[in-house]
């Protein structure tokens, strides 16, 4: 397929030689010179370029290196992944797209090996960001999900409890109303928002927690990002612009955020459930 062959190119640019072939002809043509086929290995070159006025003529020289050269064209070729990739039916690109987040991963994870690809990883990163919003995007046009889902409606005093602790700890509006939190995990559309106040990183974590099946909550996997903007306002701490699910799927929760929100919920709340229910058993 024309796409492996293109993510396959990607690895090439690791190698010290490649592309020197290819600088050397671009020196040869931005100087004016003959090219014979032939190369020689530059680690930069600098060619002149003149204006003419009414006048005078302005002159302009300019150096490119051949660092900077390969960055370009690696910058070029991962568009290409990209364009070819959109190029195809929606079907198609949802049937295979999980294949190439998979093979840009194996790609990038190959640069992170030499610190001098820094520039290269982010190029890697932002196409393999662009496939997962495209595929998350896919799966959320297909989800029944309106919100969250707590299993067990019979246990709803749970939930009563974290609402209680969310109010009290600061991480939720004081003027949030049970009734409004609880449809969070009813898996009800959500007409009234539930703003979070406390930080983006306890935000993500709370959502990771109300998607542990241990717990008895429903696990979406890769849509609980999206199911989350659907119940949560979040104003991000720089700007007046809310949190979206890509914010929230890249936001990386801090070891502080985890200890407190385990000590607030999890440890009290559905530990202790866990090991009741394992003694009973």
């Amino acid at each position: 397929m024309q796409l492996d062959k293109l993510i396959d190119d990607l690895k090439e640019f690791k190698k010290p030689d490649y592309l020197v072939k290819e600088f050397y002809e671009e020196y040869c043509n931005l100087n004016n010179r003959e090219y014979d086929g032939g190369f020689e290995k530059l680690v930069d070159f600098s060619f002149t370029t003149a204006l003419k006025t009414s006048s005078d003529t302005i002159t302009h020289t300019e150096t490119i290196t051949f660092n900077g050269f390969k960055l370009q064209k690696f910058k070029s070729k991962t568009k290409l992944v990209i364009n070819e990739f959109e190029k195809l039916t929606e079907l198609e690109r949802n049937n295979i797209c999980q294949h190439f987040i998979l093979r840009l991963k194996e790609v990038l994870k190959d640069f992170f090996k030499d610190p001098e690809f820094k520039q290269y990883i982010v190029e890697l990163n932002t196409a393999i960001e662009k496939l997962t919003d495209d595929y998350l995007n896919f799966k959320n046009k297909n989800t029944k999900n309106n919100s969250f889902k707590y299993k067990d409606g019979t246990k709803y005093n749970r939930i009563r409890t974290i609402f209680n602790v969310l109010k009290k700890e600061k991480l939720i509006d004081e003027q949030t109303e049970l009734l409004d939190f609880e449809y969070v995990f009813q898996n009800k559309p959500i007409e009234k928002l539930i703003q979070w106040i406390g930080t983006t990183s306890e935000l993500k974590y709370f959502i990771q927690i109300i998607n542990t099946s241990e717990f008895e909550f429903e696990d979406n996997g890769d849509q609980k990002w999206r199911i989350a903007v659907k119940c949560f306002l979040k104003i991000k701490e720089r700007s007046i612009e809310k949190i979206n699910s890509k914010d929230l799927r890249t936001y990386k929760v801090t070891e502080a955020t985890k200890v407190k929100m385990n000590s607030l919920i999890v440890n009290k709340y559905f530990t202790k459930h866990l090991q009741t229910e394992k003694s009973r058993q």
